[in-house]
């Protein structure tokens, strides 16, 4: 493939839920609906516990956004800040 880089993102969450809302537009989104019945955190293929999977998360969550000026990629900036101080 041309023009595509592969990014091993930091984590992967899946969410088990009853139910879900859609959302149209220019980038339609599904959201489950809460509360959540279960919560997964992976990375690298392995299931992390549930205290690591928050800690890598709330990391992700606390850095900083990108501008807008900047193009939107599959790896954000946001991401691979908070990837390194892991």
């Amino acid at each position: 493939m041309t023009g595509l880089t592969m990014v091993q993102v930091a984590i992967f969450v899946a969410v088990m839920a009853v139910g879900q809302s859609l959302r149209w537009g220019m980038n339609p989104t599904i959201r489950p609906k809460r509360p959540y019945r279960a919560v997964e955190y992976w990375r690298h293929g392995v299931r992390l516990a549930d205290a690591e999977g928050e800690r890598i998360s709330a990391a992700i969550l606390s850095a900083p956004l990108p501008s807008a000026t900047q193009p939107r990629v599959l790896a954000s900036p946001r991401m691979r800040i908070a990837a390194e101080k892991l």
